[in-house]
């Protein structure tokens, strides 16, 4: 029996090329470029996030900053995320040195992802041709692949809602369907909501956790709404809530070992495409082992409950009384 290679914790660590060098020594001839506007994503764990686009893909980068609350910013040597147009923009990228580096593009078939496991950059490619296409896919398989990037620094995206009660966040966290846009609606002053659908997790740099909202992708896709979220600002991460639809409201303690496989879980919900598509053998192991390595680190400062909730009950004061709020 084949015996597994032992497991590697993942590393961004090493020096990177600055953002403008890099880009030009991708586009060979420098011929592509860089738009006259960029933005940049700064995170609580002290990381920061340049997104930038050629000319012809800037609508790509400015609807994420729209989106996000995000400020224009020089690229400096940033990790970024780089969108351009596959038509016109493409012969100018010397795409068969990515395979030959391994770089992997994890979306083939509807639009490009290029994205390297040892490295930060990510570049996205968009075919401006096929206007029936949304661009919402592209802009949130781009994000999700930041996330992907951020494992590496003790960060976890959750697929939950991020609920802020006087500057403490808690996170409902659950599939679809299960009550979090609900939960979400149904709270009220002191309580607000700051996302029900995406969030990143990350190491403050005093200890603890900062909790970031990010986008609800359907709210675009199925043209729902038209919300934004301001992904910059994070709020300290109190506690962690793990959604059941039940007939009375009930708070259970959760044990380290089980609350870490819920992390887990809620995090690869969000991955579940770069798991199923992106990713091949041994380095989706290591990717899930790596999440649950930071998982088993959150909740061993972060406590962790079963919220059950029912249609009519206050469950934010089940909250309130498990964290010693009241």
């Amino acid at each position: 029996m084949d015996t597994l290679a032992p497991y590697q914790k993942i590393s961004r660590s090493g020096s990177q090329p600055d953002t403008k060098d890099f880009l030009a020594q991708l586009t060979g001839s420098g011929e592509l470029g860089i738009q006259g506007r960029g933005f940049s994503l700064n995170l609580g764990d002290g990381n920061r996030w340049w997104i930038g686009s050629s000319p012809r893909a800037a609508p790509l980068a400015e609807t994420l900053a729209y989106l996000m609350h995000l400020e224009e910013g020089d690229p400096d040597e940033d990790p970024f995320i780089y969108f351009y147009e596959k038509n016109t923009d493409q012969p100018h990228l010397e795409l068969s040195r990515f395979q030959a580096q391994g770089w992997i593009n994890l979306y083939p078939v509807h639009f490009q992802i290029w994205f390297h496991p040892r490295r930060h950059h990510v570049l996205c490619g968009y075919d401006a041709g096929k206007r029936q296409n949304s661009i919402f896919p592209l802009l949130a398989a781009a994000v999700h692949t930041m996330q992907w990037d951020s494992i590496s620094r003790g960060c976890l995206p959750f697929h939950g809602a991020l609920l802020e009660h006087k500057g403490q966040g808690v996170i409902l966290a659950a599939p679809g369907g299960t009550g979090k846009s609900t939960c979400s609606r149904r709270v009220f002053f002191p309580w607000r909501a700051r996302c029900d659908d995406e969030i990143l997790v990350v190491p403050a740099p005093a200890g603890g956790y900062l909790a970031h909202p990010f986008p609800t992708w359907t709210d675009y896709l199925w043209e729902r709404a038209k919300n934004t979220w301001k992904v910059a600002e994070a709020i300290p991460l109190a506690g962690l809530f793990f959604l059941e639809q039940t007939p009375e409201d009930e708070i259970i303690p959760l044990a380290e070992h089980r609350a870490a496989v819920a992390v887990a879980q809620s995090a690869e919900e969000i991955l579940s495409f770069h798991l199923q598509f992106g990713a091949h053998g041994k380095e989706i192991r290591d990717l899930k082992l790596n999440i649950l390595d930071n998982a088993c680190a959150l909740v061993k400062q972060i406590p962790a409950f079963r919220l059950r909730v029912s249609l009519t009950g206050k469950f934010w004061e089940k909250i309130e009384a498990a964290l010693d709020w009241n």
